[in-house]
């Protein structure tokens, strides 16, 4: 009962009462930090009419993972700051000397930036602040990862029983933004995912998915967040 009531009245206090939403964008989806950098910077904008404070941290868990609680090998300079409408910031990470992996892979960290809307003087207690949380893909590569030339080369994809096997012999991530599994009663669309390097995931078929599926369509993402379309038959 609590569980239907509190989204609905949720949806009521939108309904009657102002909105103060936080407009702050981040330049790009991922961000690569290479062995040997100092620090990186990502450009964040405020696009809106109204100051933001920002704040900002990168994480090595998931997305309820408080700040306090990461252990990843890096910081952000001033982690928390004004941003006014119509102008950028340059976030900058910088590493920290000990506690990078060392390993011949690329590892997955998370940057995360807040913004959060001002409240206003003179309108009342009766406006919903609402602040904004974006999770962006930071990607450390430890001495000798370099760029990847060509990572759908090192991909693999089986079929099981129930969905698809994945497999990444390379030792950078494999992100795929967009993706539909093709059979011959027609296609259902995939969510987003990605393959750590050397593992495999397994994508269960889709809800309403009729098989045998025959193909899958998909868009990997490169360095720069550039989509770049393949199609593979199944076997």
């Amino acid at each position: 009962m609590m569980r239907t009531f509190l989204p609905a009245l949720f949806a009521v206090l939108l309904l009657c009462c102002p909105v103060a939403q936080a407009e702050v964008t981040v330049v790009g989806t991922r961000a690569v930090f290479p062995a040997g950098a100092r620090e990186i910077s990502v450009t964040l904008k405020n696009e809106g009419q109204r100051v933001s404070l920002v704040q900002a941290w990168v994480s090595d868990g998931g997305a309820d993972q408080p700040p306090e609680a990461s252990k990843a090998p890096f910081v952000v300079d001033r982690p928390m700051f004004r941003l006014d409408p119509g102008t950028s910031h340059s976030l900058r990470v910088r590493g920290i000397a000990t506690g990078a992996p060392v390993d011949a892979k690329e590892h997955l960290y998370w940057l995360n930036v807040v913004d959060v809307p001002p409240r206003e003087s003179g309108v009342g207690d009766n406006v919903i602040q609402v602040a904004v949380r974006f999770r962006l893909k930071l990607l450390y590569r430890p001495e000798g990862v370099g760029a990847p030339s060509n990572p759908d080369a090192q991909v693999s994809v089986r079929v099981s029983a129930a969905g698809l096997d994945i497999s990444n012999a390379a030792p950078h991530y494999f992100n795929v933004g967009e993706a539909t599994l093709e059979s011959t009663a027609g296609e259902r669309a995939l969510d987003s995912f990605y393959v750590a390097p050397g593992e495999t995931k397994h994508l269960a078929f889709p809800a309403g998915f009729s098989g045998p599926a025959t193909a899958i369509r998909y868009s990997w993402v490169d360095d720069d967040g550039a989509l770049h379309a393949e199609r593979r038959e199944l076997r």
